[in-house]
This record gives C-alpha cells, structure tokens and sequence, in this order.
C-alpha cells in the first residue's frame, strides 16, 4: 500500500503518464483505505498527495485552454478578432530616463573655471574723470582733482594780491607776502595747466625709477653776453653740493645744501645821459661807463623733507596726493666790487642773509608731478666802503623769501628697455623771490617787486647696474635779463640710517 501512495505522488508531480499508459486512458480505481485506518503520518502523506494532484491537474487545464485559444485566434480572420485591450500601467514597460548631460558652462572637477563671458558681463558704470584714480597706482591718487585744486588756489592766489596791490597802492613793505604769494600762484597755475597736457599725452603714470635730484657734486657754468650796445655781462662758474641722508621706513630724508661760485670778469653798464657823452669811450660809442661790478655768491643750508602718512584721513581719504613737510634753513653771503664812474674809487658791498625760519610743503599732485613751496621772514646786514674801511651794520627784518617749484618727470629709456644704460629727465619751473641769487623782474615802472623765474630741463643717466649716475642740467633764469647757464654733475647713492629691529 505505500508503495502504491509513493508512485501516485511522484505521477502527480511530474504531471506525465506512467509508462505503458496512452494519452487519455484512466488510471484504475486504487483502494484507499478510511483515514481512520491510517496511521498519523501515512494520513498526512495522504493529504499532500491530493492537494497536488488537484493543483497540477488545474495547471494543466488553465495551460491546454490557453493554448487551443491562441489555436483559434490564429485560425480566425482579422475581422473577426476582438480588440486588444490596453495595457496597464503595470504592464507597460517602463523605458529608462536619458541621462543627463553636463552643463558646459559649468567646469568638471579638478578644472579651472573658465572666463566670464564679456559680451554677457553688464556695462561698465561710467566715471568722471575728477573721481578716477590713476592706473598701476596703489593707494589711489586722483590727479585731476588735484590739478583743478592746485590750479584754483593758483589762480586766487595771484589775483588777490596783485588787485590789493593795485587797490591799495604801493604794498612792497617788510614783511608783506603779497608778492611772494602772486609769482607762486603763477607758477601753480603753470603746473596745473602744464600737468594737464601731459597727462593727456600719456605722461602721466606710475613713479619712475631713479626720480631726478640735486646732483651731490656739480659744476656749473653761466653764460654772459647782454644785447645792449657797449655793455657787457660776463660768464659765471659755480659749483654746489648736496649730499642727502635717508630715513628709514621711506619717513624722508635730510639733505645739505651749499654752492660757491663768481663771475669770471667784470660787468659794465653805460650812463646813457647826454651831459656824461664823450667823444669817444674806447669801445666806438660816446656814452660813458656808469657801473662796472664783479663778486662772488655763496651759500649753505639744510632741506628737510618729511613724509606725511597717505591717505592722511583713512577714515574720509581724498585720494589727492601724498604731502610732505618742509624746512628748509640757509645762510647766504655776497660780494661784490663795485666801480663808480670812471674816475670813481673802486667800493666793496657786502651783504649777508639769514633764512632760519622757512617752512613750506611739497604736493605729489600725481606720482610724476610735484608742486613744492617755501616761505619764511628774512634777515639782512649790509656793509658797504672802501676795500680798506668797510662798515658793516645790523641785521634788519627784510622782505618775504620765498621759493615756488613745479616737477615733471619725463621717462626716457627705462631699466627693463635699456641695455646700457637708464635715462630719465625732469623738467622744472620755478619762482625765487629773493633778489640775491639774480636779479628780479621789472615792468616798465615797477621795480624792484619781483624775484626771478627758473626755467630747467635735467637728464639723468645711470650705467647699468652702477651705484653712481650722470646728470645734466640745462635752463636758464629770467630776471632783469635771460642768464642761461648748464650745470654737470654726479649723484653718488644716498647715505642711510640703520633701521631698528
């Protein structure tokens, strides 16, 4: 009976007909005993064995159905085939999703970020030129609001004085700054108009290298000559000294100024009067000699220059240019030998100046261009007769001294585009109001008011990689006549003071 059970569980799962039956015959009936004479275990054995004859015997019908379905289907027209039915959700095929491109305007990893495009970029804001700072400059400096300022206060400042001297009559007294202050504002004035032009030539620009300075050791040579028939004005040689000492950190510097010189003969002036004509004065003329003078000049002081912090005002800056402070003390002693007539006995004039109190400042309108000024009260003492019995009096408060100078470096051929050598140049302009060093400017009736301008172009060539540079220096002053003169020199580096750890 077991063996019987085994073989129909084993036909039932296989689901194929045991060898030696055809398709379609019936198994006989098997005697199956009640449950109730069956052990526990031969009756579960027993009940699994139904449960999967009645479940293969179910799979087989659903798959015979479907198979003589799809029979008919196939054998039936297609005008006769019901309509499929859509598919559902769950029975549609899910296609994947593309993959996502890149963005190429945004860099892989480990890439450098490319360029903005400019086309894309929004407009530059426009700004006026009196609020643009100068390029390749750090910090910042506004030269065209420097140069409107200067060339305003240049403007009042020679109009104010010159309307009060007119206004008020004759105000050439002691220690009146009027005109002091008119020829400096003149030459304000020249330099923000003159400043102006270069910076729209392309002038303007980062500090040069080597900036152009008094040579420490020069020699100079006056030219003579005078226009009027008769006359004569003799050459002049000098020299000067100005050796300078630095401070550290960039604070200033301390400079000593000196210069010697005379003239290398006699000047002589006619005496244009009919009632002094002679007939012949030995030079094919018939007016008679007036004044023959010759002397020396000579000098000595300090220059102190102290670099003020920029901007001044952090908080507020105006970006209008570095300032410094000046002080600028001198000694000066002149000599000449006078000749009175031409019978007249020779006398000796002697006249020394004091200069201890002249403060000033010097303005970097832009780092090429520098307007620098000076003023302080002056002393005097004059001493006067014969070689052998000369009288000197006291010192006497005499007129303003005052000096106004404008700078303008001009690049040349720089250190990174020269082979040989570097070059660099500076034109200067300037205003001594002093009378002592030439003589002043007068108009037709006014005498005696005004210093002398200065006019010069200087040039500076230092051999590659030497420690000592060559200048030259070539202008000429405008007083009571043109006396140009050249000056060479050589500047040796600057002595320096040891910083503090």
């Amino acid at each position: 009976m077991r063996l019987a059970l085994e073989t129909l569980f084993w036909l039932s799962v296989l689901g194929s007909p045991a060898p030696g039956e055809q398709e379609g015959a019936t198994l006989p009936d098997v005697d199956t005993p009640p449950a109730e004479s069956l052990s526990p275990a031969e009756a579960d054995a027993a009940g699994q064995a139904d449960a999967a004859g009645q479940t293969d015997a179910a799979g087989q019908a659903d798959a015979s159905g479907q198979a003589d379905a799809a029979g008919q289907a196939d054998a039936a027209p297609a005008s006769e085939l019901p309509a499929p039915e859509p598919a559902s959700a769950s029975d549609q095929v899910q296609t994947p999703p593309a993959p996502q491109l890149a963005d190429p305007s945004e860099p892989a990893a480990g890439e450098p970020a490319p360029l903005p495009n400019i086309e894309a970029l929004p407009p530059p804001r426009h700004v006026r030129r009196v609020h643009r700072c100068l390029p390749e400059v750090d910090p910042c400096v506004r030269p065209t609001s420097t140069r409107l300022i200067l060339g305003a206060g240049g403007l009042l400042g020679t109009v104010i004085p010159v309307a009060l001297i007119f206004t008020y009559g004759d105000r050439n007294r002691i220690g009146d700054p009027a005109m002091p202050i008119a020829g400096s504002g003149v030459i304000a004035m020249s330099a923000a108009a003159i400043g102006g032009i270069a910076a729209l030539l392309g002038g303007d620009g980062p500090t040069i290298p080597d900036r152009i300075s008094p040579s420490t050791f020069a020699i100079g040579l006056g030219l003579g000559g005078t226009g009027t028939t008769d006359e004569s004005a003799p050459y002049s040689l000098s020299g000067s000294i100005a050796p300078t000492m630095s401070f550290p950190h960039d604070l200033g510097r301390l400079r000593l100024i000196g210069s010697f010189g005379g003239d290398l003969g006699a000047s002589l002036d006619r005496d244009p009067r009919t009632s002094t004509a002679l007939e012949d004065n030995g030079a094919g003329g018939t007016f008679d000699q007036a004044l023959t003078r010759s002397g020396w000049r000579s000098s000595i002081g300090l220059d102190l220059a102290l670099r003020l912090p920029y901007p001044l005002i952090p908080k507020a800056p105006g970006h209008l240019g570095q300032l410094e402070l000046r002080y600028k003390p001198q000694f000066f002693v002149a000599r000449d030998n006078l000749g009175l007539g031409s019978d007249a006995d020779p006398r000796i004039n002697e006249r020394v100046i004091l200069t201890p109190l002249t403060f000033g400042f010097r303005w970097h309108v832009s780092p090429r261009q520098r307007f620098t000024f000076y003023m302080g009260p002056r002393w005097d003492r004059v001493a006067h007769g014969a070689p052998d019995d000369l009288v000197a009096g006291s010192f006497e408060a005499g007129p303003i001294y005052s000096e106004a100078w404008f700078d303008l470096d001009i690049p040349i051929s720089l250190l990174p585009k020269a082979r040989r050598a570097t070059v660099v140049g500076q034109l200067t302009l300037g205003y001594v109001h002093s009378r002592f060093s030439a003589l002043g400017m007068n108009f037709g009736s006014i005498v005696g008011f005004l210093g002398h301008m200065v006019a010069q172009f200087s040039i500076r060539v230092r051999p590659r990689d030497a420690a000592v540079a060559y200048q030259i220096d070539l202008g000429a002053r405008v007083g009571d006549g043109l006396s140009p003169f050249l000056r060479f020199g050589v500047v040796l580096p600057n002595l320096t003071i040891p910083s503090k750890p």
